[in-house]
């Protein structure tokens, strides 16, 4: 090598110089500044996707907001006491028969079914939930000798 440079006249080892410094550059270049790029490149199109998520997001917990107060408003048993509501729903989900006892405990209501379908009472219990905001806090759940018939004791309370 060290031959071949020193047979090199002074114009053609500019050259070799030049065209070293150009390789070197594009090799940089390839390697290093373009991957570096198109990652900057993907990362900033994902921030912009995910700032439109959010933007979406906090749209649709606005109009959830508005939804339920207009909901309340609405008579969905926003104001309506849980003792009244308790009453109201077992009679549409067909356990106005097994409700035998509704009684006031502090901000919660106890309830006891006997002889009670367990579906209908886990749907009942569902939309108390979901419509009225009425979680359960205590649930004990007694087998009966029918298939499917259970007798319950419920403490259910709001917010």
């Amino acid at each position: 090598m060290e031959n071949l440079w020193e047979n090199l006249n002074e114009s053609e080892r500019r050259m070799v110089i030049a065209g070293a410094a150009v390789m070197v550059i594009l090799i940089a270049y390839v390697l290093i500044w373009e991957p570096i790029a198109d990652k900057v490149d993907t990362l900033e199109k994902t921030v912009a996707r995910q700032r439109s998520d959010l933007v979406w997001m906090q749209s649709a917990a606005q109009q959830i907001r508005q939804m339920r107060v207009e909901e309340r408003g609405r008579g969905g048993g926003g104001d309506r006491s849980l003792l009244s509501l308790v009453d109201q729903t077992a009679r549409q989900y067909r356990l106005s028969a097994a409700l035998k006892r509704v009684e006031p405990k502090g901000r919660a209501v106890r309830v006891r079914l006997e002889q009670a379908a367990f579906d209908d009472v886990i749907k009942w219990l569902g939309a108390l939930q979901q419509k009225y905001s009425a979680d359960v806090e205590t649930l004990t759940v007694d087998r009966e000798d029918l298939p499917g018939i259970v007798t319950v004791n419920i403490t259910l309370a709001r917010g």
